[in-house]
This record gives C-alpha cells, structure tokens and sequence, in this order.
C-alpha cells in the first residue's frame, strides 16, 4: 500500500516536472521519451541529464531575444517622465522594438 503512496506523491510529480523541463528548454519534442524514459531510469536521472544537455539553440536564441526586448521596455519606462508620454508608453515601446534593433538581433542570431 504505502508503493502506491509512493508513487503517487513523488514518482508522478517527478515525470511531470522533468516533462515541464524539458519543455522549457526547447525540447518539447522530445518531452514524452523522457518521461516514458523515466519509467526506466529514475526521473531525478533524467533531470541531471537534462540540465547537463541545456536548453536547445533555437530556445536559447528566444530567450536572448526575449530578454532585450525586457530590457528595452525597462529603459523606456525609466525615460518616461512626462505624464501624458506615460500614458502611450507601450505604443511607444512596440514601435521601438518593432523597428531597427529587432532585426539586428534577428540577423545576429540567426532568427527568421
């Protein structure tokens, strides 16, 4: 009885999380094998291989992206004095992040 306790309260949520894992990193592909893998070996295993393998390049390049574009939206935020400037910030914002740098960060990681 006390397996099946087991089981239910640490084995399963173990699958899920490295599942959610591998997803985050770009391998949501491949997502399912490690959790059918995890019936196998143990999922902690899996993890450790996971974060030993990283994240895929295609996520690793999103992530970057991501990030300037926070960063962009950070410093216009902390520019913006005026009330009425404040107010249309995020049009603001979007045409900034729309415009030349986005596609210099495309052109320099490789992004289409």
């Amino acid at each position: 009885m006390w397996i099946v306790f087991v089981i239910l309260l640490v084995y399963i949520p173990l699958m899920i999380g490295l599942y959610h894992l591998a997803v985050r990193y770009g391998r949501s592909d491949e997502a399912a094998g490690y959790v059918i893998g995890s019936l196998f070996v143990s999922p902690i295993v899996l993890i450790v291989v996971l974060w030993c393998i990283g994240e895929t390049d295609k996520k690793h390049k999103e992530r970057i992206l991501e990030e300037e574009r926070l960063k962009i939206r950070v410093n216009s935020y902390r520019l913006l004095e005026d009330e009425d400037v404040k107010q249309n910030a995020e049009t603001l914002v979007n045409k900034e992040i729309s415009g030349d740098y986005v596609r210099n960060l495309h052109s320099q990681y490789g992004l289409e």
